[in-house]
């Protein structure tokens, strides 16, 4: 019972239910009253007819015999010397007009009677029909307004059970599905797409928001296994020159140590806190910190100045840089991140790609892309090498931030990332080619 009654669809249903009885009683009872009132006043109307037909010279002799002749209705006449004729008593004449009495107050058999009392010509002419057939209606009325309330109150909770019972498997299930995916299994899903309905309900809304939920856990727990995993294995290989460095320096019996085993120090040590202070910076973005710090940018500009700095280094490296820049291009951003962004993705660019490659980087609208002619990647890997330390088989060195960083960088500014082959790929070379689409901003407030 404790448990019927912690069921929102049966405290629903009984809620309506109550509220269903007190507003048909409330409008039997009106319905009783309006129907009695009708009856009442038809009586009367009968009555004053009956009167006005009596209403004569010779109304005491009528009166007289039409109280021996007809049982359902009395009438009665008292004359002006106070001579009383008919079934009624001297008391059923104090008082003119339609009244609503006890047969036994005027004279008559114990039952309620409505009575009309009129002046007529010699005394006063009295009326009366009895009330029972009347009572006997609504007694009829009011049983079977009774009967319907309480099946209908009943008919109402039977469904208001079935539709919670069922409703309360539905909710059974979800919370199974949690139960299960917070024991562990990763896989636990409420199916709610494979229930076939016309037009789902707000169940069906919440359980597919809870796979949703669901399948963003999982890939969270997943990608936080691989981070794990990743993080240890890039980090295994620094610490253990750390290590075998150290050892080496406190075994040499040297009175100084050799200058390259600190430069080798320094350079692991490096290496450790650059992959730390990336994935510090990636989880503060995740959190959507530096919002406050957006404005309205001009990408294109910011495009032309990055392409100015990495052209040196590009071209040193026996590759090519080749700039497409249509401005102004106004989108809301960081300044600063929008600048890493853009040399990430150049970076990324020049690490795989070989020499004597191509590096593009243009800039339309609220679109940014970088792309080049190189190895490209795969199409069944190209979501994963946004994921910190994802590194294709050809990445070689480089912790695979890189590209973790740009996604950080525009999911915080709301855009979008698509990987798709490159542009102008040569034979055997399928390419590779990045597109950043942002959110327009305001070019009256471009910095």
């Amino acid at each position: 019972m404790t448990r019927l009654l912690r069921m929102s669809a049966l405290r629903q249903s009984l809620l309506l239910a109550l509220a269903f009885v007190v507003m048909t009683a409330i409008a039997g009872y009106l319905a009783v009253s309006l129907i009695s009132d009708a009856l009442i006043d038809n009586i009367d109307d009968q009555l004053l007819g009956t009167a006005q037909a009596l209403a004569a010279p010779s109304a005491a002799e009528n009166a007289a015999r039409r109280a021996h002749d007809d049982q359902d209705q009395a009438i009665g006449f008292l004359s002006a010397d106070g001579e009383v004729y008919g079934r009624f008593s001297r008391a059923a004449f104090t008082e003119l007009g339609e009244r609503s009495v006890i047969g036994d107050d005027v004279g008559l058999e114990d039952d309620t009677w409505r009575l009309l009392v009129v002046e007529a010509d010699g005394g006063r002419l009295a009326i009366a029909t009895e009330l029972e057939p009347i009572s006997e209606t609504i007694r009829i009325v009011t049983s079977t307004l009774g009967t319907v309330l309480a099946v209908t109150l009943i008919a109402c909770l039977a469904i208001g059970l079935a539709i919670g019972l069922r409703a309360q498997a539905r909710l059974h299930r979800m919370l199974a599905t949690l139960d299960r995916f917070a024991t562990g299994d990763l896989t636990a899903r409420t199916n709610a797409e494979n229930r076939k309905v016309r037009r789902p309900d707000d169940l069906d809304h919440a359980a597919q928001r809870i796979d949703e939920t669901l399948d963003r856990l999982q890939a969270l727990v997943e990608q936080m296994r691989d981070l794990s995993a990743n993080l240890a294995h890039e980090l295994k290989t620094p610490l253990a020159r750390l290590r075998v460095s150290v050892e080496a320096l406190a075994t040499n019996n040297a009175a100084l140590p050799q200058p390259g085993a600190i430069d080798g120090l320094l350079h692991e040590t490096d290496r450790v806190i650059r992959i730390f202070d990336a994935l510090l910076r990636i989880a503060q973005l995740d959190t959507g910190a530096r919002r406050d710090r957006f404005v309205d940018t001009d990408l294109a500009a910011l495009a032309t100045e990055l392409a100015s700095l990495y052209r040196p280094v590009i071209e040193g490296s026996g590759r090519t840089l080749e700039t497409s820049i249509e401005g102004p291009a106004i989108v809301r951003g960081d300044r600063d991140l929008l600048s890493q962004l853009i040399a990430n993705l150049l970076e990324n660019a020049i690490a795989h790609t070989p020499d004597g490659a191509t590096i593009g980087l243009e800039v339309s609208s609220d679109t940014l892309t970088v792309w080049d002619n190189g190895p490209g990647i795969p199409a069944e890997q190209r979501e994963r090498v946004l994921e910190p330390f994802y590194r294709t088989d050809t990445a070689g060195e480089g912790s695979g931030l890189g590209l973790a960083m740009v996604r950080a960088i525009a999911d915080l500014h709301g855009a979008r990332i698509a990987l798709a082959d490159g542009p102008s790929a040569s034979p055997g070379r399928a390419g590779l080619s990045i597109t950043v689409a942002f959110p327009a901003g305001d070019p009256a407030k471009a910095r």
